[in-house]
């Protein structure tokens, strides 16, 4: 994460204080590789390049056919031939990518415990997504995941996980640049945490300001607009709970009457919208249309009342990679306010969403100006601890 990060922040210093930055477009850039490094292995190295990688390409026809396809009729995507040649060939190409990703892992493995003993098992005991898929055992049956399921879960990671956090991101940094004391109470806490050194993951627990800002930026603007809820309706009879289809004594048509206002009938669903769940102001106060992450501290958010907080879903089916996806804006957003001083391009800018599956700013530029003894020239090397062979020694 820190090695993505720090290729971001290398290009915005070389841009110069007056060059407007697309800060979507780079931490889309951003997650995107994060993703391909830790979920697949693979570099797609997008700031090294005008055009995205091949694979993200591909994904993205695909994506765009598939939101086509939800509004239309099974028979209508039948007839459309051309679109959907394009769509297997794009299907074919990725999978094919994740195969050659997966048998390039497994070689290199194999190169790996035939050679020097102190280099042995080095890459099959790497603590990431793909070590994990590749060895790791159910621990019910002790079966491995076969390569077609590491190849679904490398795609579903690469699709969900990017354009959320992404999305997190961005707006964070908008909301940030509008409230001015949460800035500066923010950078405080990186400057008095973090100092000028290299980030490390035991700063993580020590910034619990920037996790705020976070979860506050989540309430407002979650990049997952909506979930759906079905009543599983059960009937009470003496002391066995038997659900509502299965009691014979009782009407399965009769609606459930939520609040005491809305009937909804047996499994209809109900769809909740996130930004409307999150701006109640019986629950976050009548500030809460406001950017305020004093609210998100963790005493605060233990209080919450349940399920009033829905950033990443509900149920089991709820993200799975919520703390990956944490743990990477955390350390984006503090190398970012470690190194520079952000402004809007346009002062006056009105927050604009972008149309997609996920929420994301629209037409959001910044300007990012290296903070006062931040040296361009050191700034790749500040990014990093220096490993012990790189240390000086200490004098005698």
């Amino acid at each position: 994460m820190l090695d993505i990060a720090s290729q971001l922040v290398l290009k915005w210093a070389r841009h110069g204080p007056k060059a407007p930055i697309d800060v979507t477009a780079d931490f889309t850039r951003s997650t995107l590789d994060t993703l391909a490094l830790t979920a697949m292995d693979t570099r797609f190295n997008s700031f090294y390049h005008d055009e995205l990688h091949p694979f993200v390409r591909s994904f993205g026809d695909m994506f765009s056919e598939m939101q086509r396809r939800s509004n239309r009729p099974a028979w209508y995507t039948a007839l459309q031939w051309t679109a959907n040649r394009q769509f297997d060939e794009n299907n074919a190409f990725i999978r094919a990518f994740c195969a050659e990703v997966l048998a390039y892992r497994r070689e290199r493995e194999k190169e790996e415990a035939c050679g020097d003993s102190e280099q042995q098992h080095w890459l099959s005991n790497r603590k990431d997504v793909f070590t994990a898929m590749l060895h790791r055992r159910d621990p019910v049956t002790g079966e491995q995941l076969e390569d077609s399921v590491i190849i679904d879960n490398m795609i579903t990671f690469l699709f969900a996980g990017h354009d959320t956090t992404a999305g997190l991101l961005s707006f964070l940094l908008f909301h940030l640049i509008r409230n001015r004391d949460a800035y500066k109470k923010l950078q405080d806490e990186i400057d008095r945490v973090i100092g000028t050194a290299a980030m490390t993951v035991d700063h993580l627990d020590k910034l619990p300001y920037l996790k705020a800002c976070l979860y506050e930026t989540l309430r407002l603007d979650p990049p997952a607009q909506a979930f759906a809820l079905t009543p599983q309706v059960q009937v009470q009879h003496g002391t066995e709970k038997i659900p509502k289809d299965q009691d014979q004594d009782h009407d399965s048509q009769s609606p459930v009457l939520l609040g005491g206002r809305y009937p909804i009938n047996y499994g209809q669903s109900a769809i909740v919208i996130i930004p409307s769940l999150h701006r109640d102001k019986s629950v976050f106060g009548e500030d809460a249309n406001e950017f305020r992450p004093e609210r998100m501290t963790k005493d605060k958010m233990d209080n919450l009342p349940r399920n009033s907080f829905k950033p990443f879903g509900n149920g089991v089916r709820q993200c799975i990679g919520s703390n990956f996806a944490l743990q990477e804006a955390m350390i984006t957003a503090a190398v970012l306010l470690q190194k520079f001083d952000f402004d809007l391009v346009d002062p006056d800018y009105q927050l604009l969403y972008q149309p997609s599956l996920n929420r994301k700013p629209k037409d959001l530029y910044v300007y990012a100006r290296l903070r006062p003894g931040v040296d361009i020239l050191s700034l790749h090397r500040d990014l990093f601890v220096p490993s012990p062979a790189e240390q000086p020694s200490p004098k005698e």
